[in-house]
């Protein structure tokens, strides 16, 4: 089964290596489930409801060891973001950050890079690696529960009810949920899916693991 697994990669991507890939198998040995477990279908899905605009912030000064940003479109980065996502720069805050984030796009998919915070020299701090040269959209919430419903009917429709999901969820995701009372509703979906990890509970703290 291993090696049938390892041909399928090779011919998906054949410059996968030992350099670049890796196989990850969360099993407990005494189960002597291992061979039945690694016949099942699996997928790695991402989700996310945000739409990106026009509104473009190019980074021009920024240090990446500390991921910080100092300068967007050549102006200091929180008063030019603040000024892009219509607010004062001393409004900026994690909410903010969560109801506005910025993304870069990839491969025409929009990828979001999370603001941390905005520092007393007016930089900014992301979660996130940045470089200066990256250009990185404003964009803006749209159908969070929607979108959640939607990927999970796509992996229903593509590999069945999943046994097991891990998720991996953003700290600012979990802010926005919070924030506009979702917290009950996405719980529903995760349980509905079988989720673990990082989904919410509906009192907004998350499950264990």
């Amino acid at each position: 089964m291993g090696q049938a697994l390892l041909q399928k990669l090779e011919s998906k991507a054949p410059q996968a290596d030992s350099n670049n890939s890796f196989a990850l198998m969360l099993i407990d040995g005494l189960s002597v489930r291992e061979e039945t477990v690694t016949a099942l279908p699996f997928r790695i899905f991402k989700t996310q409801h945000f739409v990106s605009t026009d509104e473009r912030l190019v980074v021009t000064e920024a240090e990446t060891a500390s991921r910080t940003v100092k300068e967007l479109n050549g102006l200091p980065a929180a008063e030019e973001y603040a000024r892009l996502v219509g607010v004062d720069v001393k409004e900026l805050s994690p909410m903010r950050f969560a109801a506005s984030p910025v993304v870069v796009i990839i491969d025409g998919t929009d990828y979001v890079r999370s603001i941390q915070k905005a520092n007393p020299d007016g930089s900014l701090t992301f979660y996130c690696a940045i470089e200066e040269g990256v250009v990185f959209r404003v964009a803006h919430g749209a159908g969070l529960v929607s979108n959640l419903e939607r990927t999970f009917e796509e992996v229903r429709a593509e590999i069945g009810k999943p046994q097991l999901v891990i998720g991996c969820d953003c700290i600012l995701r979990k802010l926005e949920v919070s924030q506009n009372g979702l917290n009950e509703r996405v719980a529903e979906i995760f349980v509905g899916n079988n989720t673990i990890g990082s989904a919410p509970t509906a009192t907004g703290e998350p499950r264990d693991a």
